[in-house]
């Protein structure tokens, strides 16, 4: 399942694969650094007309948003906590 929230650092993960800077590619997105800075982070949603020109600044199709979305997510999961405490190893209890 596809989750809104793994979009921005998914954008950002591709960008920096790319070896692109939100300026560069921005610009050759034909949109604001801004624009970028504010998907990336997940504060915007790009329409999908955006979404299509920050891709295909990049040469990169939905398949692989939806693979470094997927990235994004497992990233997000492993970050959270489990929610059980564990002690400290070598700790009794």
């Amino acid at each position: 399942m596809i989750d809104l929230e793994d979009l921005g650092p998914a954008l950002r993960l591709l960008r920096l694969r790319h070896g692109s800077r939100q300026h560069d590619l921005a610009h050759r997105a034909g949109i604001t650094k801004a624009m970028l800075s504010g998907y990336e982070r997940g504060a915007r949603l790009p329409s999908l007309r955006s979404l299509a020109a920050v891709l295909d600044a990049q040469g990169v199709g939905f398949d692989k948003l939806h693979r470094a979305m997927e990235c994004a997510k497992r990233r997000r999961s492993a970050r959270r906590p489990s929610g059980r405490h564990e002690p400290p190893q070598g700790s009794r209890s």
